[in-house]
């Protein structure tokens, strides 16, 4: 699950420090918050689905958490033309050649992509299991209407997934 993962972060916060994750501390003399870093991510993830008008209104307290989330589902539900999910990777390169089949990609055929090389040994494989533990993410969602608004996101993400994988097969039959 990439909701609880941060490449990087291991390196600065102990994976399984609930408090840190999802508790923001402002330090008024310096004018910095620190920590809640799995709380902020939550939260601009949401701001990415919901949108640039989101993000404004809620800085400016125009708009709640709950309006972001239902905002941020109608778009999953009706503005993305492909939905992907990580862990099926090969699903959403199809969905997506079937959806833009009419796009000539042949035009560029030197792009390619960086290798990404992920590290982090032990430690990493240590917190990925802390994370598969549906105890532990339970107890993220309590401490965080953030991080639970953006996993009942993902089922949305799902949801449409497979609705619009269904639909690209049928669209897709001779």
């Amino acid at each position: 699950r990439v909701l609880f993962r941060s490449h990087k972060l291991f390196k600065f916060y102990d994976c399984d420090d609930i408090a840190t994750a999802t508790t923001f501390t402002l330090n008024t003399t310096a004018n910095v918050t620190t920590g809640g870093w799995a709380r902020r991510q939550a939260t601009d993830y949401i701001y990415y689905l919901c949108g640039e008008d989101c993000l404004v209104r809620h800085k400016l307290g125009i708009s709640s958490l709950e309006q972001l989330e239902a905002q941020a589902a109608s778009n999953l539900r009706q503005s993305f033309a492909v939905i992907g999910l990580l862990n099926e990777t090969d699903t959403y390169y199809e969905m997506l050649s079937t959806r833009v089949a009419y796009l000539d990609t042949s035009l560029n055929p030197n792009v390619t992509g960086k290798k990404h090389r992920s590290s982090g040994g032990e430690e990493k494989n240590r917190c990925k299991d802390i994370y598969r533990d549906p105890s532990f993410q339970q107890r993220m969602m309590d401490a965080s209407p953030e991080i639970a608004a953006l996993v009942r996101l993902y089922k949305v993400g799902v949801e449409v997934n497979r609705f619009q994988l269904e639909e690209l097969r049928q669209c897709s039959s001779p």
